[in-house]
């Protein structure tokens, strides 16, 4: 029984068990999150693979349902467009409404984002946890394991938040509309549009046609009748800035909002006029074709960013820094064994009996020559 009772810990015990326990840590670790390891649970999802689903599948997903209501974002643009004209008729579509509504669709992605870093955060509390009630050591070291993890996992979310910021900062100090993607959506979504030959008299005065180079027939519009066939087709464009086409407006009527809501569209209560109308039609397939950019970026740079600054430096971490880090805590053996001995009573009575029973085994053995067998 006294050979099964655990030994009290020496002082020169500390090292070999920081040791160990450090290195076994490491070891979970990885495995959870990594998929490294000889144990693979076919019982339940791993903390790695509930990262990548809340990385990849629910952030996807929250920044897909980010741009739907096209009625309100039409109604963002037609207010944009009477503040910047104030007191002017507008005949152009003013770069300004672009803008404006563009960098309010960027402030849209700060809320999944944060809630993705969120949820990266959580997981990884649960993984640190998860791997130190799994380790075979002594109940205060797991403590402070699992509180100087845990603690360390706040601080990289906390710069994985300022990189969140930083990026979304970042896209909004300038809006790239000369990329080669964003011209080719762009003419991609209007290519689709069949315009019609324009009548003649006061009603052909109303129809804009599109302005596009070597398009035959001049004003009259394109000889196909569609701009797809043109030179603005993404096959044929070769330009270095986006050739902007106005289109009629019965041909801009979005499948989301009927043909009634655009024709009747009011802002305060008042109707706004039909060139207003193309205007913003125009505006809303510039804005669409630019947030496709915006939704393709941050669903590809934000699982990135988690797993730079949130599981890599996470793993760094366990491996290099939380062994200095503990022996900051833990500066005597009492530490780790919480200075208490529970098998102390029990040990200190075998113990006493052995000696009785030693003692006892050399007082018969004095006497074993006069033994009888």
């Amino acid at each position: 029984r006294l050979e099964l009772i655990r030994e009290p810990l020496a002082e020169g015990d500390k090292e070999l068990i920081l040791a160990k326990t450090n290195k076994e840590l490491e070891r979970l670790f990885d495995g959870a999150v990594g998929g490294l390891g000889s144990d693979v649970d076919v019982q339940r999802l791993s903390g790695g693979a509930r990262i990548n689903a809340i990385m990849n599948d629910k952030f996807g997903a929250d920044v897909g349902l980010m741009y739907t209501d096209e009625c309100e974002i039409r109604r963002q643009i037609v207010v944009a467009i009477q503040n910047i004209n104030g007191v002017y008729i507008g005949i152009f579509p003013p770069d300004a409404a672009f803008k404006a509504c563009v960098l309010h669709q960027i402030e849209l992605f700060r809320r999944p984002s944060m809630a993705c870093v969120e949820a990266v955060t959580s997981e990884l509390h649960d993984i640190v946890r998860d791997c130190v009630d799994t380790m075979d050591t002594y109940t205060p070291i797991k403590e402070f394991y699992t509180k100087l993890s845990q603690q360390f996992v706040d601080e990289c979310k906390k710069r994985c938040k300022h990189c969140v910021e930083h990026l979304i900062r970042v896209e909004k100090a300038y809006l790239n509309t000369n990329n080669e993607d964003f011209i080719k959506l762009y003419i991609e979504s209007i290519g689709q549009i069949t315009v019609a030959e324009p009548t003649t008299g006061a009603a052909a005065a109303q129809v804009p046609v599109p302005i596009t180079e070597g398009t035959s027939g001049g004003a009259g519009g394109t000889a196909g009748g569609s701009v797809g066939a043109g030179s603005d087709h993404p096959s044929n464009y070769k330009g270095d800035s986006l050739p902007f086409t106005m289109l009629p407006e019965d041909e801009l009527v979005s499948s989301t909002c009927t043909e009634s809501t655009v024709g009747a569209a009011s802002v305060d209560g008042q109707t706004i006029p039909a060139h207003m109308r193309v205007q913003v039609e125009q505006i809303k397939r510039l804005i669409d074709a630019y947030v496709v950019l915006l939704k393709k970026k941050f669903r590809d740079h934000l699982p990135k960013l988690c797993t730079l600054e949130l599981i890599h430096a996470t793993k760094e971490f366990i491996g290099t820094a939380l062994r200095v880090r503990i022996r900051d805590h833990i500066h005597t053996i009492d530490d780790i064994s919480g200075g208490e001995d529970p098998d102390k009573e029990l040990r200190l009575d075998l113990l006493n009996k052995q000696q009785h029973y030693s003692d006892a085994i050399e007082i018969l053995r004095s006497y074993r020559d006069d033994w009888t067998v």
